[in-house]
C-alpha cells in the first residue's frame, strides 16, 4: 500500500529544494542572473488561469496564457536577482526594464520548470512503471 503522507512530504521537500533555471539577462548594461524556482501545481494553474492569452499574440496562443504577465506576477519568494531575494516592488521594477529577449527568456524558463519538466517526469515514471516486472500468467 502507498504511504500518501510520505509521498506528500517528499513532494513538498522536492518543491522546496526544486531545481530552477538561471536566466542571464541584460540589466542596465550588465549581465545579471535571474534564478527562478518552480511553484506548486496549484499556484501555477492559478497563475495561468488568471492571465488569459493576449489577442493576436502567437506565443500566448501556443501556451494558452499571457506568458509575459505570468513572469511579471510570478511569486517573488521563488525569484533571486543577482543572487539576492527581491520583494514584489523590486521584481516589478526589474521586469519593467528587461529587454524583450530578457522577458522572453524569463517566460521560457517558467514554462520549462512548471510545465515541461513536470510533464517529462510523468512520462518517465509511466515508462518505468510499464517496463517493470511482468506478472506471469497462471
Amino acid at each position: 500500500m502507498t504511504d500518501l503522507d510520505a509521498l506528500i512530504a517528499k513532494a513538498r521537500a522536492a518543491l522546496a529544494e526544486g531545481a530552477g533555471k538561471t536566466v542571464p539577462v541584460e540589466l542596465g548594461g550588465e549581465l545579471v542572473d535571474i534564478e527562478l524556482k518552480p511553484v506548486s501545481g496549484y499556484v501555477w494553474a492559478t497563475l495561468i488561469a488568471t492571465h488569459p492569452p493576449r489577442d493576436n499574440a502567437a506565443v500566448d496562443a501556443t501556451v494558452g496564457f499571457d506568458s509575459d504577465a505570468v513572469g511579471r506576477d510570478y511569486p517573488v519568494e521563488k525569484i533571486l536577482v543577482a543572487g539576492q531575494p527581491v520583494d514584489e516592488a523590486k521584481w516589478r521594477a526589474v521586469f519593467e526594464v528587461l529587454t524583450g529577449p530578457g522577458v522572453h527568456a524569463v517566460a521560457a524558463a517558467l514554462w520549462a520548470i512548471n510545465q515541461v519538466e513536470p510533464q517529462s517526469r510523468v512520462l518517465q515514471l509511466g515508462k518505468a512503471r510499464s517496463s517493470g516486472p511482468k506478472k506471469k500468467r497462471s
